[in-house]
């Protein structure tokens, strides 16, 4: 099935990421194995084969074979506009879907500063703050995304220590896989290294801080602390 996805798909994976380089990230998943087959353009820390993480009972319950666009967000904060069409054999049946992320901070930013000139800045105000609609297909989608749950724990503690993620030292990064460890994330296949690869880590440094955080607890101060 993998393989009759790839040659139906593959290339328009590759096409749509180079229509925007940078700013957008395709991926292929595999239904049936539930497993990710080809991403292009990634600019999240993504495997091939590691779990495709949806709801199939949802996906199969959907009216549409496009859902979205719904907003993802990465580790550090920055969200992403994304949209997913559902792929079907011959038969009708649901085998493969194709996500599309695209990156829109850089357009938001050049549509403020547009606006802003236009005297419209209220209304952009205005259309940052509005949520986009989560539907049933959308949960879905979200319900087992452990990729987005370990960004949210990432960011909630970036925006309490009010640090971006690149100034995180290992008080930090303790506390973070702390958190990651209580939220039962790393007994998800693949998440260790979808982690060890957002936070900057080794998969041997990765490894060495989890050994330390499951024997002893971070303190809540200790993320004050400012050696590495």
């Amino acid at each position: 099935m993998s393989q009759m996805l790839l040659q139906r798909y593959g290339a328009l994976t590759e096409m749509l990421a180079g229509l925007f380089p940078g700013l957008v990230e395709v991926a292929l998943h595999d239904l049936k194995t539930l497993q990710l087959i080809a991403i292009a353009g990634a600019f999240s820390p993504r495997t091939l084969g590691e779990s495709s993480a949806v709801s199939m009972d949802g996906l199969r319950d959907s009216s549409s074979a496009v859902i979205g666009p719904y907003r993802k967000t990465l580790a550090g904060g920055e969200n992403v506009s994304a949209t997913t069409t559902l792929l079907y054999d011959d038969d009708g049946q649901l085998i493969g879907m194709l996500c599309i992320n695209m990156r829109t901070q850089a357009i938001h930013g050049a549509l403020e500063v547009l606006q802003r000139l236009s005297g419209s800045a209220a209304s952009y105000e205005d259309q940052k703050t509005t949520a986009l609609p989560v539907e049933q297909p959308v949960e879905a989608l979200m319900a087992h995304d452990w990729q987005e749950q370990i960004n949210q724990i990432i960011n909630e503690h970036l925006a309490k220590w009010q640090m971006p993620l690149v100034a995180i030292k290992k008080p930090q990064r303790l506390m973070l896989l702390d958190a990651m460890e209580g939220a039962g994330i790393f007994q998800v296949r693949g998440a260790g290294e979808f982690v060890a690869q957002t936070l900057g880590l080794s998969r041997s440094g990765f490894y060495s801080l989890l050994r330390e955080i499951r024997h002893t607890t971070p303190s809540p101060s200790t993320y004050q602390e400012g050696h590495a």
